[in-house]
């Protein structure tokens, strides 16, 4: 007997490794396990949520012992999926339907059920999806019968809701903000992200939370934030991103006193009892600043530059007299007197009084000092408010104690375009894109759109024509986009010249 060459046997070996390796089902064919980078659920996972007249069937035949069946027309199967591809298995015979309709992100198609007799048969198949969340709905057409045995989808995916419960709010405190929100299924933590212009670029300010709940202190009063959570499975994977939530931290006032309270984080020292000079700010009548001496002066250093219009103090001297006030402001580093020598008559000795207000040079001021000549008697402030006229941007690095990552959103909202063509890429709010090739004044009309109906008018839908994407014997084809499902948009322009 003849030896073959071990060359023709090494390459009748490496042919059959690869024929191996590369076999894939083909639909029509029995596959009673999924294969290799696939995994399977049974019918009866409680992901997957019928609607109708379904009901089990069981047998030794197929998958795990049941599939479920049903033959009325328009029952329902819906699922949600993380993953990049999606087989249905079900089983087959001449009298079974010859039509089930299936969505998958409101794309519909259809396949048959009656292309042969048996069970665990793979009837449908779609690859290639983008790895995310996908939304799979599966209806009947007909009176005859239909099943679903088993569905695999991508090994490292899985089924579950991807929507988060979308009670998320959050309410606004002095200087602070708090957020809660519904468990998103799967999600083991919760990454919390700020911002304070609509659409980012948001900053990272809570990256590994477990909870429903996040206190974001130390913020800027009168200016509004802007927030989302991110929801991340026990694999480090995205799974769901909120709607964008916001919030405007208000001023603290004090009753019986017009202005507003100096904003936490205001700072206090005193020429005198330096150590009480912060009772002036504490909000509490009961408490105050005594200087011990006629003649002092109180300076508050405030957490961001205040536009201010006038001063107002609630005090007190023993015995009483008249006392004169003069108030300096902080502007650019220099130290200006904004307000005259103003004298008001503390006319109770023993008793705390709110006097009338004094008046200021407006201006924005980093800093002011209150001097308070009391003559004979002991200078004292129990508390201050403050005219304030608008706030001041904050300044890169506030607000806030922590020290935050800055992020960029994948598609932050843009300026107004200014080249002669650009890609408008479209994100939805279940992260799929949508990329167009437009002439400028197509994006500008998109823009238009978009912005009017966010101050309350226009169509809630909007029609964009996909050009040379129109494939098929279609003399036009247009996208509709639904402004509730846009998450957000981004243009890259470009020029033809």
């Amino acid at each position: 007997m003849k030896k073959l060459p071990s060359v023709f046997l090494l390459s009748l070996l490496l042919l059959f490794s690869f024929n191996q390796n590369t076999y894939a089902a083909s639909l029509g064919e029995r596959l009673t396990s999924p294969e290799a980078g696939w995994k399977r659920f049974d019918d009866k996972d409680p992901n997957i949520i019928y609607k109708g007249a379904w009901r089990d069937g069981n047998g030794d035949i197929y998958y795990n012992l049941s599939r479920k069946v049903t033959n009325r027309a328009g029952d329902t199967a819906t699922l949600s999926f993380f993953g990049d591809k999606l087989r249905i298995i079900t089983d087959s015979a001449t009298g079974h339907s010859n039509k089930l309709n299936i969505e998958i992100d409101d794309v519909l198609e259809s396949f048959p059920l009656n292309k042969g007799a048996g069970s665990q048969y793979l009837t449908y198949e779609k690859i290639n999806l983008d790895n995310t969340w996908h939304k799979v709905v599966i209806t009947t057409t007909d009176s005859l019968f239909s099943t679903i045995d088993a569905i695999d989808i991508s090994e490292n995916g899985f089924l579950g809701n991807p929507t988060l419960i979308e009670k998320i709010k959050v309410t606004s405190g002095e200087a602070s903000a708090d957020l809660n929100w519904g468990q998103v299924e799967l999600a083991t933590s919760y990454k919390i992200k700020r911002s304070t212009t609509s659409k980012g670029p948001y900053t990272t300010i809570s990256n590994n939370s477990t909870g429903l709940e996040f206190h974001d202190s130390n913020l800027a009063n009168d200016t509004t934030y802007y927030y989302i959570v991110e929801a991340y499975d026990k694999l480090g994977k995205l799974i769901h991103t909120t709607k964008e939530c916001s919030v405007t931290p208000p001023y603290s006032s004090m009753e019986g006193m017009e202005g507003i309270s100096p904003p936490v984080g205001t700072t206090a020292t005193a020429s005198s009892d330096d150590k009480n000079a912060i009772k002036a700010l504490d909000r509490d009548f009961d408490s105050r600043w005594n200087a011990v001496t006629p003649i002092a002066s109180l300076e508050l250093k405030f957490p961001k530059p205040l536009h201010l219009n006038f001063v107002q103090l609630a005090a007190q001297v023993t015995p009483q007299t008249q006392v004169d006030y003069t108030i300096f402001g902080l502007k650019d580093g220099e130290w200006t007197q904004i307000s005259p020598i103003t004298t008001r008559a503390i006319d109770v000795s023993t008793q705390m009084r709110v006097l009338d207000r004094i008046n200021v040079t407006e201006g924005v001021y980093s800093s002011i000092k209150i001097t308070a000549n009391a003559r004979s008697s002991w200078a004292s402030i129990h508390e201050i408010t403050l005219g304030i006229v608008s706030a001041i941007p904050a300044t890169p690095g506030s607000p806030g104690s922590e020290t935050p990552t800055p992020e960029q959103t994948p598609n932050p909202e843009p300026s107004q375009p200014t080249g002669d063509r650009a890609i408008l890429i479209v994100t939805m709010d279940n992260g799929l894109e949508k990329e167009f090739d437009l002439s400028m004044k197509e994006v500008n009309s998109f823009i238009a759109w978009y912005e009017g109906k966010q101050s309350g008018t226009g169509s809630a839908s909007y029609a964009i024509d996909k050009h040379n994407n129109n494939k098929g014997p279609f003399s036009n084809r247009k996208d509709y986009v639904i402004f509730n499902k846009i998450l957000t948009f981004d243009v890259s322009e470009y020029s033809t010249k």
